[in-house]
């Protein structure tokens, strides 16, 4: 694994530090999702953060990937 040192020498020292602040977010969302007791799903092209747990609109959107489906479909066939 390169280090900083390396970065710096071959591509400069602004590179080297967006990868040192990529690497920096890369794990900071790891640690967060690793913590979490949420889901990410996908809603009309949408990632939304859901709770798997919840009885309210958490698991419409979990089963269905959408709100109140039963009035979505009226209105797209009206």
């Amino acid at each position: 694994m390169w280090n900083v040192k390396q970065y710096k020498k071959n591509y400069g020292i602004v590179k080297a530090i967006r990868v040192l602040v990529h690497y920096g977010v890369v794990a900071t969302k790891k640690i967060k999702q690793k913590n979490s007791n949420q889901l990410i799903i996908d809603v009309n092209q949408y990632k939304l953060e859901v709770i798997p747990g919840d009885l309210g609109i958490s698991s419409e959107l979990i089963m269905f990937q959408t709100h109140e489906p039963l009035t979505k479909n009226f209105f797209q066939k009206n």
